[in-house]
């Protein structure tokens, strides 16, 4: 980090006192202006408890102390309008991938999502990917068990597990259920006729856990072959133009967590055009990609102790379509959300 004018940054809460400081020396001691009424809303404060993360039940091998805070007036009153997160202290105590793409995505996403536990209603694409994945999951399991089924029976559990999700799903405008369901069926379909058959499976929806940087992180590997490639299906409304760095991030988290896989990993994207494309995508996990993860995964910690949580409103996916929290989302931090 760069020096302003050769001198370190000044902490927050010198700033303000260093402000009042140059105002007197200069032109004498001004009264401070009024501070602008706001409505209470969220306390971020409240969410953060001063061994959120030393208490060893989180971080065993912590050796940090507690110090009690001095006490104070007590805090304002929070609206009534501002619902009592269900969990308080589970959420960002261990995390996982995607939670950490989340974040880093959009820190008042996760904030709405995993520690306001605000309603988060697929829309047909979350609907159509589950399906899929549900069915491509149940085939990998079979072939692994030495009793593959047909393709029948495959698109099948694609079939029930899509008029299951589409029932508390929230549909865009421009989603036909129906269409949905088909589209999803074929996606199957061409996966099991054009991908499967090169595949030799080792594992698959395998669980992994381990501490990087010193934060408890967990995930499931969807499939790993007998050479300890990380292989991930995923449906597409259009061809990638590359490897995401959300994706990376993942993969990347793995080969952390399991050191004995290879470090290889392959995407193979299915896209839903007029006429169905399966892209493979291949890379090799380096040793920027393991800095990376050893860094980003105690900084999401921190900043989800201290409370950062802010919007994201120059990122892709902050929208009315994509993002169910925007209504919330506005409420907290004003804005308007296109």
């Amino acid at each position: 980090m760069g020096f302003l004018n050769g001198h370190p940054p000044v902490p927050v809460e010198r700033a303000s006192e260093l402000f009042d400081y140059a105002v007197e020396a200069t032109v004498g001691a001004v009264a401070p202006p009024a501070p602008t009424a706001r409505p209470a809303r969220i306390q971020y404060s409240r969410y953060r408890p001063a061994d959120f993360w030393t208490n060893p039940k989180y971080d065993p091998d912590s050796t940090k102390s507690v110090v009690a805070p001095a006490p104070g007036p007590a805090p304002a009153p929070v609206a009534d309008s501002v619902p009592e997160p269900s969990h308080k202290l589970e959420p960002g105590c261990s995390l996982s991938p995607s939670e950490a793409n989340t974040f880093l995505n959009c820190p008042a996403r996760w904030y709405f999502k995993y520690m306001q536990r605000l309603p988060d209603p697929s829309n047909g694409a979350r609907v159509l990917g589950s399906a899929f994945h549900k069915a491509i999951e149940f085939h990998w399991k079979a072939v692994l068990a030495k009793d593959p089924r047909p393709l029948a029976e495959a698109i099948e559990v694609h079939d029930q597990k899509f008029d299951e999700l589409v029932q508390d799903a929230a549909l865009c405008d421009d989603e036909n259920a129906g269409e949905l369901r088909a589209t999803g069926a074929a996606l199957v379909e061409v996966y099991l006729r054009d991908v499967a058959p090169s595949i030799q499976p080792a594992a698959v929806e395998v669980p992994v856990s381990g501490k990087i940087g010193g934060v408890p992180v967990n995930g499931i590997i969807d499939l790993v072959d007998i050479e300890g490639c990380v292989i991930d299906s995923k449906s597409a409304a259009k061809k990638p133009s590359g490897v995401r760095p959300d994706y990376r991030f993942q993969v990347s988290t793995y080969k952390v967590l399991s050191p004995k896989l290879s470090g290889r990993a392959r995407l193979d994207t299915i896209t839903k055009t007029a006429t169905i494309q399966v892209v493979p995508q291949s890379f090799e996990v380096g040793p920027a990609d393991v800095q990376y993860v050893e860094l980003m995964y105690p900084f999401v910690r921190d900043a989800i102790k201290d409370g950062l949580f802010y919007p994201r409103r120059d990122n892709n996916l902050c929208s009315r379509k994509w993002c169910p929290f925007w209504r919330a989302c506005e409420a907290e931090f004003g804005g308007t959300v296109e």
